[in-house]
């Protein structure tokens, strides 16, 4: 989800969780997928990031998607 065609950009928090309601939606159509997992440390919160939680355990906005994707 990371830019780097003209430096680096990340996507906002919104087009993050929309990523990962389509992303678990699609993975759960799959007949043949039976698990998957999100790899990420917590988000730092003066950096930009793609992480499910900060690094005090909170769920970021991407993160409440995914909990309630699952």
């Amino acid at each position: 989800m990371i830019d780097f065609s003209h430096g680096t950009r990340f996507p906002s928090a919104a087009q993050q969780a929309a990523f990962v309601t389509a992303a678990t939606k699609a993975l759960d159509a799959l007949p043949w997928l039976h698990r998957y997992a999100w790899f990420g440390l917590g988000a730092d919160p003066v950096s930009p990031s793609s992480d499910l939680f900060t690094k005090d355990t909170a769920a970021t906005e991407a993160g409440r998607a995914f909990q309630r994707a699952r």
